[in-house]
């Protein structure tokens, strides 16, 4: 069981890795953002995390203009043995947005009742009655 914790909420979360014994190859994570908010240091981070812990690790990043404040966006996966780090819709089991627009544009990759964090900032509540209809998972 691999626990996160939200400084800001001060709640733990528990993501059940139970599947990578059972036999079931691989979790995957999402991480999204715009340029400039460290989306692809998170991702060399939790990447970082996921191969200390003896698991085999692929990732992705796609940057497009990220400079100028564009869209940043990256797959990683992790388990026994990963062949590809690309992830396909509705297979995410953790979404992590720093962004409005970002979070939704990465909404149709999480499973049906996957774990959704998204930075609060000034959300309007369509944005969260969006998410909250595809996950309860849904951490602010």
């Amino acid at each position: 069981m691999l626990r996160l914790r939200l400084m800001r909420a001060n709640m733990p979360i528990k993501i059940d890795h139970s599947c990578l014994k059972n036999g079931i190859s691989c979790s995957s994570v999402l991480i999204s953002g715009v340029g400039g908010q460290g989306i692809i240091t998170i991702s060399d981070i939790t990447a970082e995390a996921c191969v200390s812990c003896g698991y085999d690790v692929k990732k992705s990043e796609i940057r497009g203009i990220a400079q100028r404040g564009g869209s940043v966006r990256c797959d990683i996966k992790f388990g026994k043995k990963i062949y590809s780090p690309v992830i396909s819709l509705e297979q995410a089991d953790l979404i992590l947005s720093l962004e409005k627009n970002e979070a939704l544009n990465s909404l149709p990759y999480l499973k049906r009742n996957g774990i959704f964090i998204m930075y609060y900032s000034e959300y309007p509540k369509r944005i969260i009655e969006t998410i909250r209809r595809r996950t309860e998972n849904f951490h602010i």
